[in-house]
């Protein structure tokens, strides 16, 4: 009987044993296709491997992320979160009051706001001079090291706080009408925003959100009396060099060298049995078995599957981005956006496909959402320093211009390339309506003209109406 049992559960495993076999020769495709592909983009110049690609490591670089760190953890929030301020709080018409024309721009009714945040702002105002001097000081090189690429040291939370502190300095210095004060700070955010400018997704998002936010303060500052032409030049220099869409095909291109770095270390498992699919300790025993044999099962059979596909999929967003950056304009990267999302959706989302393409899945990200943020703000950096312009041109001739050609070349480069627009590029729209007020934007995400509001990105116009 017990003979019987056994010969019976040895038939079982291998009959199992036999599936699985025929199943992973089912499966499993030739990586000759793989190969050829990348021998041809290789050969036209394509990067695939870390080495090839991220930044010079510095231990440098490392330390001074720790200072920042350590700075960032003596600035005081309390009682007002200067991260809660509500700047250029635009409505749907396209006015927004200016900051200091409102009680409590926190919105949450607090009865004396100004009197309390100044005096908090006085206890910050030595860790706002001592990031300041740090931004300064920034050492060349990089936190990143391609020997352990998930092991970084960059700390967003302290760019968070540090961020808000030096807005709140900046709403500060207006309040106290010090504008070469607010200058100062604007200048420290994209010293700051310029400090996280790295080559993956998550740290241009940052950049890009530092900058947005230092963008905000510099429509608050134009609204304040006493604003002149010097100052409106020194923050014409400011964005000028700022440029929020440069090298942005260099993120693209890391973070695909990244995901390839998971792929080799599925194949050859570089440093250790390492499951991609699941964190250690992070599921029941049960669940972590099943991943496990997935894991297994994917490496045997579909692995460099997947990997073709991904790489096919992300070329498109790689050569959108490439022409993006060459020539300043989104309306090619619409059509290449929209090539990679088509790919995605073709892979399906049968279970089949979940296990086929697992990592190409597991890493396509959202592109489209980050890639039209970036180019969100860029299109609004763009705005404001044609803003600046106008506002120097009505300084020197006591009216606003009528075109934006009249600013070029002395005020503007050239007259201001609208980034959202399609070819040929076109300039952002501009008309003067009185002698206080201009209309000026570009035609944001979907390419049309939605005269300034909608989906349009657009310099507010001052609400003059509003002090609550």
């Amino acid at each position: 009987m017990r003979h019987s049992l056994l010969r019976r559960r040895l038939i079982v495993l291998g009959a199992f044993i036999g599936v699985v076999a025929l199943l992973v020769v089912f499966l499993k495709g030739s990586s000759r296709e793989l190969e050829l592909w990348k021998q041809d983009k290789i050969a036209r110049g394509e990067r695939f491997t870390l080495a090839e690609i991220a930044p010079p490591f510095s231990q440098a670089a490392v330390d001074w992320e720790l200072s920042l760190g350590s700075v960032a953890s003596r600035l005081v929030d309390y009682p007002h979160n200067p991260g809660l301020l509500g700047l250029m709080a635009t409505n749907s018409l396209g006015f927004a009051p200016s900051i200091l024309h409102r009680t409590d721009p926190t919105s949450r009714q607090a009865a004396n706001f100004w009197p309390e945040f100044m005096v908090q702002l006085g206890s910050n105002s030595p860790v706002i001079a001592e990031v300041r001097a740090l931004l300064q000081a920034r050492p060349r090189g990089s936190t990143f090291d391609p020997t352990s690429p998930f092991g970084r040291t960059l700390d967003m939370v302290a760019r968070r706080k540090i961020a808000q502190g030096i807005s709140g300095a900046a709403v500060g210095a207006m309040r106290a009408n010090a504008h070469d004060q607010v200058l100062t700070n604007i200048a420290a955010l994209l010293d700051l925003s310029k400090s996280v400018a790295g080559e993956q997704t998550v740290e241009r998002s940052i950049c890009g959100a530092i900058a947005q936010l230092a963008l905000q303060l510099t429509w608050e500052f134009c609204q304040l009396p006493g604003v002149d032409e010097a100052h409106l030049s020194q923050l014409s220099r400011l964005w000028a060099n700022a440029d929020l869409f440069q090298n942005l095909d260099r993120v693209v291109e890391m973070e695909r060298a990244l995901v390839e770095f998971c792929f080799e270390l599925a194949r050859t498992n570089l440093t250790e049995k390492r499951n991609l699919f699941v964190a250690p300790g992070s599921q029941p025993f049960s669940e972590r078995v099943l991943n496990t044999a997935f894991d297994v099962l994917w490496r045997s059979t579909s692995l460099e599957k997947d990997e073709y596909m991904y790489l096919r999929t992300m070329q498109p967003l790689m050569e959108g981005a490439r022409a993006a950056s060459s020539n300043g304009n989104y309306s090619g990267m619409r059509a290449r956006l929209k090539e990679h999302v088509d790919l995605i959706d073709a892979v399906g989302d049968t279970r089949f496909a979940r296990f086929r393409y697992s990592l190409t899945l597991l890493a396509s990200q959202s592109w489209g959402k980050f890639m039209q943020v970036m180019w969100k703000r860029e299109a609004f950096r763009r705005v404001t320093l044609a803003a600046i312009a106008v506002n120097r041109y009505r300084l020197r001739q006591g009216r606003f211009p009528d075109t934006l050609a009249a600013l070029a070349p002395d005020l503007l480069p050239a007259e201001s390339q609208d980034p959202m627009s399609g070819q040929p590029l076109q300039p952002l729209r501009y008309r003067p309506l009185s002698a206080e007020e201009f209309v000026l934007y570009s035609v944001g995400e979907n390419g049309k003209d939605d005269g300034g509001l909608g989906d349009d990105i657009y310099w507010p116009r001052l609400d003059r109406s509003r002090s609550d």
